[in-house]
């Protein structure tokens, strides 16, 4: 999925195989939000999200705060509950209340 801020182009993907979200910038990957996941969706499955990160020189965008929200969102969609053992995911759903009917 795209997404554009300050008129540059932003890629937000699933790579399931890492378990892990990632952002990216002209082909170059530039964070990422990693999880662990335990059971099955169907079975009330859970992904922790226990690492974000974004490369420095990238801050001050809000380009965490957009990977966190399409992780969850993805996250919710795949019928999994959420963890957040990272702390900037923990801040995050903190803020955004929509969130807590997710949360394990």
């Amino acid at each position: 999925m795209d997404i554009t801020v300050d008129s540059e182009t932003f890629t937000l993907a699933h790579d399931a195989e890492a378990s892990r979200y990632t952002i990216s910038h002209d082909g170059e990957q530039i964070g990422f939000a990693d999880y662990h996941q335990s059971g099955q969706a169907a079975a009330g499955g859970i992904r922790d999200f226990d690492h974000t990160v974004v490369s420095p020189e990238w801050g001050g965008r809000g380009l965490a705060g957009a990977l966190v929200d399409y992780a969850l969102t993805d996250t919710v969609d795949a019928g999994y509950r959420i963890r957040a053992t990272c702390s900037y995911v923990e801040r995050y759903v903190g803020k955004h209340p929509q969130w807590q009917d997710h949360l394990a």
